[in-house]
């Protein structure tokens, strides 16, 4: 009877140092695979973020910023409105965000791009409202 309780007991205590080094095997096993999946979705997403960032909220914050600018604002309203001060205007925010702007003044029905370029707003053209000019015009 003595050895059999000395029996049982090493086999309880076997059983549970077995069963704690599954356990802990398994949680390191499955943290190292969570933690390499995660990081690899990470490597994936992070050059989107960059790319939505780069192709669509900064385009949209500039031209939020430029459509709240109070001298472009002023400029567009005036029917006398001298380019000069507005292809400066869009060739110092060109330069400073390294993009192509450009603005469209209804009441002289033109287009200014901060490359110099212009083009006149007929309704035989109105496409060019959507299209951006290429960085070689």
């Amino acid at each position: 009877m003595k050895y059999k309780n000395k029996f049982d007991r090493y086999i309880a205590v076997t059983f549970f140092v077995t069963i704690i080094t599954v356990i802990s095997t398994s949680y390191l096993t499955f943290t190292d695979i969570i933690n390499s999946h995660n990081k690899k979705q990470h490597s994936a997403i992070v050059p989107l973020f960059s790319l939505v960032n780069s192709e669509i909220i900064r385009p949209l914050n500039m031209a939020n910023f430029m459509a709240n600018n109070q001298f472009l604002i002023d400029m567009a309203k005036k029917d006398d409105a001298a380019k000069e001060p507005i292809l400066s205007y869009l060739k110092n925010i060109a330069k400073h965000y390294n993009v192509i702007t450009f603005i469209a003044l209804e009441k002289k029905r033109l287009i200014i791009y901060s490359t110099g370029k212009e083009n006149s707003l007929d309704d035989s053209k109105a496409c060019l409202l959507y299209t951006s000019p290429s960085p070689r015009d």
